[in-house]
């Protein structure tokens, strides 16, 4: 962090960054950076990152490193999350990320940044430690269930409850039957079994959500940023207006949305 010049990061630049940007060589105030390509292995395909994703901002301040400059400032935040403001279809979001993200990078285009000018100053950047990290699983008919992917107390303490919090009725009841019949075989038995369930609940948590969706059809989608589970909905209903959710908190999706949805293209 310390290679880096004081102008690293500017703040939002409204009109001026439609004019400046430049494919090949970076702007003085606003230069935001499109992929160019993922690797196939890296952190940006783990975040499901795609090219033509433009990087606007870092850490809530708009974009003004150079590539370079990017490059080095992400292989310097390897032990904290850093939050990455991405631009796609016209709309933008946040993701977490930690380190290299194992990408080519290019300026954006400028008839790409006239379009980010216009989006970016209505949208609300917070705090880092706000953020949480989401992956969304949706199924094809456009239901979709959110994975947040904090390590969850409530799972070790309580298993059962945490199941029916994330409505894995199949679990919940192989889990229920095991507590049954360890009870009716002593006591004791029950809370050895208790025990092991709950640490393997402990380290399996996430591998187990997400194994469950994929039982129930739900598939691989997009991984985002957001301050709560409203936030997360909100963005998801933004790139796809038919998303629903099983319990939802912005509504009923369109019955027969046109909008630019992520499910046209390849996740």
């Amino acid at each position: 962090m310390n290679d880096l010049p004081e102008q690293a990061f500017a703040q939002p630049a409204g009109a001026e960054a439609a004019q400046g940007a430049d494919t090949s060589s970076p702007n003085t105030s606003t230069n935001f950076i499109r992929l160019s390509s993922v690797n196939r292995v890296s952190q940006a395909r783990d975040l499901k990152l795609r090219v033509d994703d433009v990087i606007v901002a870092v850490n809530g301040a708009e974009l003004s490193l150079d590539i370079e400059q990017l490059d080095l400032l992400m292989k310097s935040t390897t032990e904290e999350d850093t939050l990455i403001s991405i631009y796609r279809n016209g709309h933008i979001f946040e993701v977490l990320a930690s380190g290299s993200l194992g990408c080519s990078y290019e300026y954006a285009r400028p008839d790409t940044v006239a379009e980010i000018a216009m989006v970016l100053p209505q949208h609300e950047i917070k705090e880092v430690g706000q953020y949480r990290q989401f992956e969304a699983m949706r199924n094809i008919s456009r239901g979709v269930c959110l994975v947040d992917t904090r390590y969850s107390v409530l799972a070790v303490a309580l298993p059962p409850f945490w199941l029916i919090h994330n409505r894995m009725w199949a679990p919940f009841g192989a889990i229920m039957a095991t507590y049954g019949v360890s009870i009716a075989v002593h006591p004791l038995f029950f809370m050895l079994v208790y025990v092991l369930v709950s640490i393997y609940f402990q380290k399996a948590q996430l591998q187990m959500l997400r194994a469950y969706y994929l039982f129930t059809e739900h598939f691989f989608w997009m991984k985002f940023a957001a301050t709560s589970d409203r936030h997360a909905q909100e963005i998801c209903r933004r790139f796809d207006p038919r998303a629903s959710f099983s319990f939802s908190y912005v509504g009923e999706p369109e019955k027969n949305g046109n909008g630019n949805s992520l499910g046209s293209q390849t996740a």
